[in-house]
């Protein structure tokens, strides 16, 4: 499969290792799904630089994360004005008030991924925050609470590809 080309360097010694980081990842909240488990997202595998595994930070298990029906993503500005915040908060409560009930997915980045996360919770959306850290970082810092709030709200996480101990980088 994906990772054959390892297989040479997979020993007794990396298999203990891999089994000691996935318990210290589990005491930390955090688990681990690689691509060919039931539990990774169906539509992610579908990309061909889909990656071998997803970090989850959520109380809710994640083959429910992913069972929505849809999901929609949120990108823009992180120096967001007034008026983009108040076209972002109508769109994701408009988005809110259908029939179907979409994840909102953003980056939990300044500007509008903040906005429309917040709007999501706000509506009773669920909404997903993919990280560009490891996942016991939170970037920027200054959302840390509402990282928390996130991540023990049913149908919502943290994810990222990531893996501990990867810090933030400036762009």
């Amino acid at each position: 499969g994906r990772a054959s080309q390892h297989i040479g360097s997979i020993c007794s010694e990396a298999v203990k290792s891999a089994r000691q980081e996935l318990r210290n990842l589990e005491n930390l909240g955090i688990s681990f799904t690689e691509w060919n488990s039931s539990e990774y997202p169906t539509l992610l595998k579908e990309c061909p630089d889909a990656p071998i595994g997803l970090y989850i930070k959520s109380i809710t298990p994640p083959q429910e994360l992913w069972s929505p029906p849809k999901s929609i993503a949120v990108v823009g500005t992180r120096d967001i004005s007034p008026y983009g915040k108040e076209w972002c908060e109508r769109i994701v409560q408009s988005i809110s008030s259908g029939n179907e009930r979409p994840v909102i997915v953003s980056g939990l980045a300044l500007g509008t991924d903040i906005c429309a996360h917040k709007t999501a919770l706000d509506c009773g959306l669920p909404t997903i925050a993919v990280m560009a850290t490891g996942p016991e970082s939170t970037y920027p810092y200054r959302h840390k609470d509402f990282a928390w709030k996130l991540w023990h709200t049913p149908g919502c996480a943290l994810i990222t590809d990531y893996p501990p101990g990867t810090a933030p980088l400036a762009v």
